[in-house]
């Protein structure tokens, strides 16, 4: 009777010292994980600072373009503004109160009205499809409030496997009756 008890035992240490092992190794295997996720998660950190810093340098060179230049990235169906130069700012955004913050990452559907945005959307999607840049005359607001089109030059841009599309306008507020 006692042996059969002693060998319970030993086993049961045994089952003990084996599970014990286990969840040391498995600790182990989850701490090098954890390690490792650190270590990309420190690595994408620096790649975005890196990024940041060359938006910030983009955007520079690109405010010394004295016509309004936005670019709208491909979000599902729709576009978000994605960048707008300090001229676009001075020209299209002060008159209403507005800055390129006010604009930066949001839709067209959420900045424009209905009509307006599904205008928008469709002549970026032509340009998208387009090798070549595009000419349109996209509704515009005047800051008195009359309605009226502006003459706009869009053009394709595949980036970082985003589609983007640019648009530029020639003359402040090339406007067609």
């Amino acid at each position: 009777m006692w042996t059969k008890v002693r060998r319970f035992i030993t086993w049961q240490r045994l089952i003990t010292y084996v599970s014990i092992l286990f969840l040391m190794t498995k600790g182990f295997i989850n701490e090098q994980r954890i390690k490792e996720q650190y270590k990309e998660i420190i690595q994408l950190k620096i790649e975005t600072e890196k990024l940041r810093v060359n938006y910030v340098v983009d955007a520079k060179n690109y405010d010394k373009i004295k016509k309004p230049l936005w670019r709208s990235k491909k979000i599902g169906e729709g576009y978000m503004v994605d960048f707008v130069n300090q001229t676009y700012e001075d020209m299209y955004l002060i008159p209403y109160n507005m800055t390129k913050y006010d604009v930066v990452g949001k839709t067209n559907d959420s900045l424009f009205s209905y009509t307006m945005a599904n205008t928008y959307n469709k002549n970026n999607d032509i340009a998208l499809s387009s090798a070549k840049p595009l000419d349109f005359i996209e509704p515009f607001i005047y800051p008195d409030g009359e309605f009226k089109g502006l003459r706009v030059t869009k053009w394709a841009e595949i980036a970082d496997g985003n589609n983007y599309v640019w648009g530029m306008s020639n003359v402040k507020y090339q406007l067609i009756e």
